[in-house]
Protein backbone atom coordinates (compact mmCIF):
# COMPACT_ATOMS: atom_id res chain seq x y z
CA UNK A 1 0.00 0.00 0.00
CA UNK A 2 1.42 3.38 -0.94
CA UNK A 3 2.41 5.41 2.10
CA UNK A 4 0.76 8.54 0.66
CA UNK A 5 -2.63 7.11 1.60
CA UNK A 6 -3.40 7.95 5.23
CA UNK A 7 -4.41 5.04 7.42
CA UNK A 8 -7.75 6.68 8.24
CA UNK A 9 -8.54 6.83 4.51
CA UNK A 10 -8.15 3.09 3.99
CA UNK A 11 -11.15 0.83 3.50
CA UNK A 12 -9.30 -2.03 5.20
CA UNK A 13 -8.13 -0.04 8.21
CA UNK A 14 -9.90 -2.25 10.78
CA UNK A 15 -10.31 -5.55 8.97
CA UNK A 16 -6.61 -5.84 8.04
CA UNK A 17 -5.24 -6.42 11.58
CA UNK A 18 -7.99 -8.98 12.19
CA UNK A 19 -7.10 -10.78 8.96
CA UNK A 20 -3.42 -10.78 9.89
CA UNK A 21 -4.14 -12.14 13.37
CA UNK A 22 -6.46 -14.83 11.99
CA UNK A 23 -3.79 -15.97 9.53
CA UNK A 24 -5.83 -15.22 6.43
CA UNK A 25 -3.85 -12.22 5.12
CA UNK A 26 -2.26 -13.24 1.80
CA UNK A 27 -0.51 -10.01 0.83
CA UNK A 28 2.87 -8.58 1.76
CA UNK A 29 3.41 -7.58 5.36
CA UNK A 30 5.63 -4.69 6.39
CA UNK A 31 7.32 -6.66 9.13
CA UNK A 32 10.72 -8.19 9.73
CA UNK A 33 11.77 -10.86 7.25
CA UNK A 34 11.89 -13.53 9.97
CA UNK A 35 8.24 -12.96 10.90
CA UNK A 36 7.23 -12.71 7.24
CA UNK A 37 8.78 -16.11 6.51
CA UNK A 38 7.12 -17.77 9.51
CA UNK A 39 3.71 -16.16 9.11
CA UNK A 40 2.39 -19.15 7.17
CA UNK A 41 3.35 -21.47 10.04
CA UNK A 42 1.64 -19.11 12.49
CA UNK A 43 -1.53 -19.12 10.33
CA UNK A 44 -1.64 -22.93 10.36
CA UNK A 45 -1.25 -23.01 14.15
CA UNK A 46 -3.87 -20.32 14.78
CA UNK A 47 -6.48 -21.89 12.52
CA UNK A 48 -5.47 -25.34 13.78
CA UNK A 49 -6.50 -24.32 17.29
CA UNK A 50 -9.97 -23.57 15.95
CA UNK A 51 -10.11 -27.00 14.27
CA UNK A 52 -9.14 -28.62 17.59
CA UNK A 53 -11.89 -26.61 19.28
CA UNK A 54 -14.48 -27.89 16.79
CA UNK A 55 -13.24 -31.46 17.26
CA UNK A 56 -13.54 -31.22 21.05
CA UNK A 57 -17.07 -29.82 20.74
CA UNK A 58 -18.01 -32.80 18.57
CA UNK A 59 -16.44 -35.27 21.00
CA UNK A 60 -18.35 -33.67 23.85
CA UNK A 61 -21.61 -34.00 21.93
CA UNK A 62 -20.90 -37.69 21.34
CA UNK A 63 -20.05 -38.13 25.02
CA UNK A 64 -23.29 -36.49 26.11
CA UNK A 65 -25.26 -38.69 23.74
CA UNK A 66 -23.60 -41.87 25.05
CA UNK A 67 -24.35 -41.05 28.70
CA UNK A 68 -27.94 -40.16 27.75
CA UNK A 69 -27.61 -36.58 28.97
CA UNK A 70 -30.58 -34.25 29.26
CA UNK A 71 -32.01 -32.71 26.11
CA UNK A 72 -31.00 -29.24 27.33
CA UNK A 73 -27.35 -30.23 27.54
CA UNK A 74 -27.48 -31.91 24.13
CA UNK A 75 -29.20 -29.04 22.35
CA UNK A 76 -26.94 -26.45 23.98
CA UNK A 77 -23.82 -28.30 22.83
CA UNK A 78 -25.27 -28.86 19.36
CA UNK A 79 -26.14 -25.17 18.95
CA UNK A 80 -22.60 -24.07 19.85
CA UNK A 81 -21.10 -26.73 17.58
CA UNK A 82 -23.23 -25.74 14.57
CA UNK A 83 -22.63 -22.01 14.99
CA UNK A 84 -18.88 -22.57 15.35
CA UNK A 85 -18.87 -24.93 12.39
CA UNK A 86 -20.67 -22.34 10.25
CA UNK A 87 -17.95 -19.80 11.04
CA UNK A 88 -15.25 -22.33 10.16
CA UNK A 89 -16.92 -23.28 6.86
CA UNK A 90 -17.28 -19.61 5.86
CA UNK A 91 -13.63 -19.04 6.71
CA UNK A 92 -12.62 -22.03 4.59
CA UNK A 93 -14.77 -20.90 1.63
CA UNK A 94 -13.14 -17.47 1.73
CA UNK A 95 -9.69 -18.99 1.45
CA UNK A 96 -10.65 -21.55 -1.18
CA UNK A 97 -12.11 -18.84 -3.43
CA UNK A 98 -9.17 -16.45 -2.90
CA UNK A 99 -11.33 -13.83 -1.22
CA UNK A 100 -8.39 -12.46 0.86
CA UNK A 101 -6.55 -11.64 -2.39
CA UNK A 102 -9.39 -9.27 -3.32
CA UNK A 103 -8.13 -6.88 -0.66
CA UNK A 104 -5.03 -6.39 -2.78
CA UNK A 105 -7.26 -4.92 -5.49
CA UNK A 106 -8.82 -2.59 -2.92
CA UNK A 107 -5.36 -1.35 -1.95
CA UNK A 108 -4.40 -0.80 -5.59
CA UNK A 109 -7.54 1.13 -6.50
CA UNK A 110 -7.68 3.14 -3.29
CA UNK A 111 -4.72 5.32 -4.21
CA UNK A 112 -6.14 5.97 -7.67
CA UNK A 113 -9.46 7.13 -6.22
CA UNK A 114 -7.89 9.38 -3.59
CA UNK A 115 -5.59 10.96 -6.17
CA UNK A 116 -8.50 11.63 -8.50
CA UNK A 117 -9.26 15.19 -9.58
CA UNK A 118 -12.96 14.52 -9.07
CA UNK A 119 -13.88 15.95 -5.66
CA UNK A 120 -17.30 14.30 -5.74
CA UNK A 121 -15.71 10.87 -6.10
CA UNK A 122 -13.18 11.50 -3.32
CA UNK A 123 -15.77 12.91 -0.94
CA UNK A 124 -18.13 10.00 -1.50
CA UNK A 125 -15.31 7.48 -1.15
CA UNK A 126 -14.09 8.93 2.15
CA UNK A 127 -17.65 8.95 3.51
CA UNK A 128 -17.92 5.26 2.62
CA UNK A 129 -14.60 4.61 4.37
CA UNK A 130 -16.04 6.19 7.52
CA UNK A 131 -19.19 4.07 7.19
CA UNK A 132 -17.09 0.93 6.76
CA UNK A 133 -15.12 1.83 9.87
CA UNK A 134 -18.32 2.29 11.89
CA UNK A 135 -19.75 -1.05 10.72
CA UNK A 136 -16.55 -2.96 11.49
CA UNK A 137 -16.20 -1.25 14.87
CA UNK A 138 -19.80 -2.26 15.63
CA UNK A 139 -19.04 -5.89 14.76
CA UNK A 140 -15.91 -5.84 16.94
CA UNK A 141 -17.63 -4.27 19.96
CA UNK A 142 -20.62 -6.60 19.70
CA UNK A 143 -18.49 -9.77 19.53
CA UNK A 144 -16.06 -8.73 22.27
CA UNK A 145 -18.93 -7.70 24.54
CA UNK A 146 -20.83 -10.95 23.92
CA UNK A 147 -17.79 -13.15 24.54
CA UNK A 148 -16.67 -11.12 27.55
CA UNK A 149 -20.13 -11.28 29.09
CA UNK A 150 -20.31 -15.01 28.51
CA UNK A 151 -16.96 -15.54 30.22
CA UNK A 152 -17.68 -13.39 33.27
CA UNK A 153 -21.14 -14.89 33.72
CA UNK A 154 -19.57 -18.37 33.62
CA UNK A 155 -16.91 -17.29 36.13
CA UNK A 156 -19.48 -15.67 38.42
CA UNK A 157 -21.68 -18.78 38.27
CA UNK A 158 -18.73 -21.00 39.16
CA UNK A 159 -17.70 -18.82 42.12
CA UNK A 160 -21.28 -18.72 43.45
CA UNK A 161 -21.75 -22.46 43.07
CA UNK A 162 -22.18 -24.47 46.24
CA UNK A 163 -19.02 -26.59 46.44
CA UNK A 164 -20.38 -28.69 49.31
CA UNK A 165 -23.23 -30.27 47.36
CA UNK A 166 -21.94 -33.40 45.68
CA UNK A 167 -22.95 -34.19 42.10
CA UNK A 168 -23.04 -37.40 40.16
CA UNK A 169 -20.58 -38.03 37.33
CA UNK A 170 -23.36 -37.57 34.82
CA UNK A 171 -24.30 -34.17 36.26
CA UNK A 172 -20.68 -33.05 36.19
CA UNK A 173 -20.33 -34.09 32.55
CA UNK A 174 -23.51 -32.23 31.61
CA UNK A 175 -22.19 -28.99 33.10
CA UNK A 176 -19.43 -26.91 31.54
CA UNK A 177 -17.60 -23.79 32.68
CA UNK A 178 -18.14 -21.90 29.41
CA UNK A 179 -17.77 -23.94 26.24
CA UNK A 180 -18.95 -27.56 26.38
CA UNK A 181 -15.89 -29.27 24.92
CA UNK A 182 -14.53 -32.71 25.73
CA UNK A 183 -11.78 -33.12 28.31
CA UNK A 184 -9.93 -36.25 29.45
CA UNK A 185 -10.50 -35.21 33.07
CA UNK A 186 -13.21 -33.68 35.24
CA UNK A 187 -13.53 -29.91 35.00
CA UNK A 188 -13.73 -29.31 38.75
CA UNK A 189 -10.45 -31.12 39.35
CA UNK A 190 -8.47 -28.89 36.97
CA UNK A 191 -10.52 -25.70 36.83
CA UNK A 192 -7.54 -23.41 36.07
CA UNK A 193 -6.64 -25.47 32.99
CA UNK A 194 -10.30 -25.35 31.92
CA UNK A 195 -10.43 -21.56 32.31
CA UNK A 196 -7.20 -21.11 30.32
CA UNK A 197 -8.49 -23.35 27.53
CA UNK A 198 -11.76 -21.43 27.40
CA UNK A 199 -9.88 -18.14 27.15
CA UNK A 200 -7.69 -19.57 24.37
CA UNK A 201 -10.60 -20.96 22.34
CA UNK A 202 -12.72 -17.85 22.91
CA UNK A 203 -9.89 -15.58 21.71
CA UNK A 204 -9.38 -17.61 18.54
CA UNK A 205 -13.13 -17.78 17.91
CA UNK A 206 -13.47 -14.00 18.41
CA UNK A 207 -10.84 -13.18 15.79
CA UNK A 208 -12.08 -15.75 13.27
CA UNK A 209 -15.71 -14.68 13.66
CA UNK A 210 -14.90 -10.95 13.52
CA UNK A 211 -12.65 -11.48 10.50
CA UNK A 212 -15.26 -13.43 8.54
CA UNK A 213 -17.98 -10.86 9.27
CA UNK A 214 -15.74 -7.84 8.63
CA UNK A 215 -14.44 -9.25 5.34
CA UNK A 216 -17.98 -9.76 4.07
CA UNK A 217 -19.13 -6.31 5.21
CA UNK A 218 -16.05 -4.57 3.78
CA UNK A 219 -16.24 -6.26 0.38
CA UNK A 220 -19.98 -5.66 0.03
CA UNK A 221 -19.65 -2.00 0.97
CA UNK A 222 -16.65 -1.60 -1.33
CA UNK A 223 -18.58 -3.14 -4.23
CA UNK A 224 -21.51 -0.76 -3.75
CA UNK A 225 -19.06 2.12 -3.42
CA UNK A 226 -17.41 1.30 -6.74
CA UNK A 227 -20.75 1.00 -8.49
CA UNK A 228 -21.78 4.40 -7.13
CA UNK A 229 -18.45 5.89 -8.26
CA UNK A 230 -19.09 4.44 -11.70
CA UNK A 231 -22.51 6.11 -11.69
CA UNK A 232 -20.98 9.46 -10.69
CA UNK A 233 -18.36 9.28 -13.43
CA UNK A 234 -20.83 8.23 -16.12
CA UNK A 235 -23.19 11.06 -15.15
CA UNK A 236 -20.39 13.53 -15.84
CA UNK A 237 -19.86 12.36 -19.40
CA UNK A 238 -21.28 14.91 -21.84
CA UNK A 239 -23.66 13.18 -24.22
CA UNK A 240 -24.94 15.25 -27.14
CA UNK A 241 -27.91 13.94 -29.09
CA UNK A 242 -28.05 16.83 -31.56
CA UNK A 243 -27.67 16.21 -35.28
CA UNK A 244 -24.56 18.34 -35.58
CA UNK A 245 -22.69 16.49 -32.84
CA UNK A 246 -18.96 16.59 -33.25
CA UNK A 247 -17.64 13.18 -34.30
CA UNK A 248 -14.50 13.60 -32.22
CA UNK A 249 -16.54 14.42 -29.12
CA UNK A 250 -18.68 11.33 -29.63
CA UNK A 251 -15.55 9.24 -30.00
CA UNK A 252 -14.09 10.67 -26.80
CA UNK A 253 -17.28 10.00 -24.87
CA UNK A 254 -17.42 6.45 -26.20
CA UNK A 255 -13.76 5.88 -25.28
CA UNK A 256 -14.29 7.26 -21.77
CA UNK A 257 -17.39 5.10 -21.28
CA UNK A 258 -15.54 2.04 -22.51
CA UNK A 259 -12.64 2.81 -20.16
CA UNK A 260 -15.00 3.06 -17.19
CA UNK A 261 -16.70 -0.22 -18.11
CA UNK A 262 -13.34 -1.97 -18.44
CA UNK A 263 -12.12 -0.57 -15.13
CA UNK A 264 -15.15 -1.93 -13.31
CA UNK A 265 -15.40 -5.21 -15.24
CA UNK A 266 -13.88 -7.24 -12.41
CA UNK A 267 -16.35 -5.78 -9.96
CA UNK A 268 -19.28 -6.63 -12.27
CA UNK A 269 -18.02 -10.23 -12.61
Amino acid sequence: MDETVAENDQFIQIVKPFMITSGIWKLHLNIRKFYQEHYHFYAICFQGIFVVFLSLLLLKLIQLYLIEASSDALYSNLAILLSSLAIGVKFMIYQKNNVPQMFGRIQEEELEVLQSDDDDVKTFYLNQVKLCRIINMGIMIYVFFAMGSMFFISLFTYLQEDKIVSKTDKQQLEESFMYPFWLPFKEKSHIMIVICLNILFATVAIFIYCTSQMMFATLMLYATTQLRILQIRVSKLHFDNSDDVDEQNATNVYAALRSLATRHSLLIK
